[in-house]
């Protein structure tokens, strides 16, 4: 869970998003050493994954999966 301000101190495993067969694209946003405050809006967004399928359940399916690959840790701001 990213608290709702931190810092990223580490990111693994993005580029295992690389090698899978549904990718058709993925952007990190995010470098570590980045502060987020947590708006609820399009300014929490750390990247993008675009997946494609032959069906919606798929691709719902490969999403999910893109979502569990790579390992984001946050350290919790003070104040």
């Amino acid at each position: 869970m990213i608290p709702d301000c931190g810092k990223l101190i580490s990111i693994s495993n993005w580029e295992a998003l690389y090698n899978q067969p549904f990718l058709v694209d993925a952007q990190l946003y995010a470098h570590v050493g980045d502060k987020r405050q947590v708006h609820n809006d399009f300014r929490d967004r750390i990247g993008h994954v675009i997946a494609a399928g032959d069906s919606r359940i798929k691709i719902l399916h490969a999403l999910k999966e893109a979502c569990s690959i790579p390992d984001f840790i946050w350290e919790p701001l003070n104040g």
